[in-house]
């Protein structure tokens, strides 16, 4: 399955969120997309915080979620139309 970035749980909590924002921008240039909305940025920057916070929760309350993946920016199979 094709993801712009995807890690364990545990890696994805201690990551800068700027080089987050950075892969995501590499990997969806790659795609064809070479140019990002601003408020596309600010929408990263703030979802990755927020589930940075999440995620250090959840590994708190069950440590074995820290080998868990999470995945950012990934596709979603369409059904065929009929």
């Amino acid at each position: 399955m094709y993801s712009a970035y995807s890690a364990k749980l545990v890696d994805f909590v201690v990551e800068e969120p700027s080089s987050l924002v950075g892969q995501l921008h590499q990997a969806i240039a790659r795609e064809g997309f070479g140019q990002q909305w601003n408020s596309q940025t600010f929408a990263w920057q703030e979802e990755i915080k927020l589930l940075q916070q999440a995620g250090r929760q959840l590994i708190q309350c069950l440590p074995e979620a820290q080998s868990r993946l999470i995945f950012l920016e990934y596709e979603i199979a369409r059904r065929a139309e009929e």
